[in-house]
Formats: C-alpha cells, structure tokens, sequence
C-alpha cells in the first residue's frame, strides 16, 4: 500500500507539500450515496470529508460542538482508537447520537483505517423563528 509523505530532501523547497495516499473511506450520505474519499495520514476525517466538498456541519474542529458527527460503520467500531473524555463528553450531547457516534474532528486518519465506512448523522433542525 501506498503510504502518505512528505517531501524533503532534495525537494527541500517542497517540504510541507503532501501527497494523498491510495488508501480511502467511504462516507455514505443519508441520501445513500456512497462518496470515495481519499485518506492522508494525520489528517482528520473533518478536513478530508471538507478536501472533497462535503460539508458535514459547521465544526471547528475542537471536540465541543458535536456538528461533525458521523456513524461509523458496526464492522469497524472496535477498530478505530476509544473515544478520548473530552470526545465522549460531547457524544453525550449530540443529535441523535448512536453507540456507533463519533466525531470527524476527532479520528485522524491512518492508512490502516482503508475501507472504513461512515454515515452521515442527521443535523438537529434550525429553530424557527
């Protein structure tokens, strides 16, 4: 498989520039739609989902808001890291949060995790005024 990296080196110039790698996850959208997304190491799902034009609520990326909340798929619910407190602090509070809830901001992506599947969580309704 084919890893994530930076270049350095003789590309010192480049340094910071990084490279996708083959390896991605499927977000499923509550439409059914299956969006490929593809995975950079130590990037989180929040800001790859956001690389791809997926907007999935208006996170800060800080594991307070509970917008970025997605279902991760039963098949891989115990191989992703535990939640951290401050993470299931927050699931605690969500929109129609599930045993499968997390949020994006908060799993950061390893090519171990190619072929992970996550759902689209509903956003709780705007209040009319």
């Amino acid at each position: 498989m084919l890893r994530s990296f930076r270049f350095g080196g003789v590309f010192g110039g480049l340094s910071g520039l990084s490279v996708r790698s083959l390896s991605k996850f499927v977000y499923v959208r509550l439409s059914g739609e299956r969006v490929n997304v593809r995975g950079r190491e130590e990037e989180t799902l929040k800001d790859l989902l956001e690389e791809e034009d997926i907007s999935i609520g208006a996170c800060g990326g800080d594991l307070v808001c509970g917008r970025c909340q997605v279902y991760v798929d039963e098949a891989w619910k115990g191989k992703l890291p535990k939640p951290t407190e401050e993470e299931d602090e927050t699931l605690e509070t969500v929109y129609k949060g599930k045993d499968t809830s997390r949020l994006a901001c908060a799993i950061t992506w390893k090519d171990a995790y190619d072929g992970l599947v996550v759902y689209e969580a509903p956003q709780k309704p705007k209040k009319k005024a």
